[in-house]
């Protein structure tokens, strides 16, 4: 059984998750954004409410939080990067999940954001934890479908 830790994130967890990180996500976030795994990781960190790290037996593998979408807004963008290593512990973190969904629902009481269609592996995340999601649209730097989502106190 694979040692577990989720604690707050940090700048220094970022390289190493950038560096393994999941061929899905990194697909996604250069068709929404063309950024690198770092830029995004890093970027995303730096604007956050509240973001986490998820250590596999000492090493930092998945980073999630939820950043507001405006300054004057109570809306929150949702996110989530990893390496494959999720996969390790996935009957865990889908377990423990709706915990730090909710923790992010006490701060916003609608939290967004859209997955790339292709990324079979979190929508059936966001469905497991609630998530309403909208039509398929063409979204991102690259035009590409994704789907919004949505998931609103109460929900989770």
């Amino acid at each position: 059984m694979a040692s577990i830790e989720v604690r707050p994130a940090r700048m220094e967890d970022v390289p190493g998750i950038a560096a393994r990180m999941r061929e899905a996500d990194r697909r996604e976030l250069w068709a929404s954004s063309l950024s690198t795994p770092e830029d995004a990781l890093a970027r995303s960190l730096e604007h956050s409410a509240m973001a986490w790290t998820a250590e596999i037996d000492g090493e930092p593998e998945i980073m999630f939080g939820v950043a507001p979408m405006s300054l004057l807004g109570h809306n929150g963008s949702a996110w989530l990067l990893a390496t494959p290593e999720l996969v390790k512990i996935a009957r865990f973190f889908v377990a423990k999940s709706r915990i730090y969904v909710r923790r992010m629902l006490e701060v916003f009481p609608v939290v967004i954001n859209f997955v790339d269609q292709r990324n079979a592996v979190s929508l059936r995340w966001l469905r497991w934890l609630g998530a309403r999601f909208g039509e398929p649209c063409a979204y991102g730097a690259l035009g590409l479908p994704f789907v919004p989502f949505e998931m609103r106190r109460g929900d989770v």
